[in-house]
């Protein structure tokens, strides 16, 4: 919350604008494409599993795994503060629990697995 409370006026309109749309369109039932949505699911995260396994054979790699670790939990923490601050506890809360929790309980721990992958081998 401290930065989503941070943002100036303008910002936090256009951030409350988006996301009111992306609200709307759900509950319109937007015909959404599964597969192409799958696929390019699919693709972002393998590469970021290939980004964080690469990475981790190098010394120097190491900051890229946190880095890329800190940005992912950075961007997570500030979509669910700007839903909460746009929809309220209540409503925003319902919003995270059905659209967000199941993807980021399989994908935290995928993540942390990635990254200390190549560190127990050693």
């Amino acid at each position: 919350m401290l930065f989503i409370n941070n943002v100036n006026e303008a910002q936090g309109q256009e951030i409350s604008s988006y996301i009111s749309s992306f609200v709307e369109k759900t509950k319109d039932n937007a015909s959404i494409d599964y597969i192409k949505l799958f696929f390019s699911s699919v693709r972002k995260n393998l590469f970021l599993a290939l980004l964080l396994w690469f990475s981790g054979l190098t010394v120097i790699g190491v900051l890229v795994v946190y880095g890329t670790i800190c940005f992912r939990g950075f961007c997570l923490g500030y979509s669910i503060s700007s839903i909460i601050a746009t929809l309220g506890a209540k409503s925003g809360g319902i919003f995270i629990i059905s659209s967000m929790l199941l993807q980021n309980i399989i994908f935290i721990p995928t993540i942390f697995a990635l990254a200390i992958s190549r560190y127990k081998a050693v």
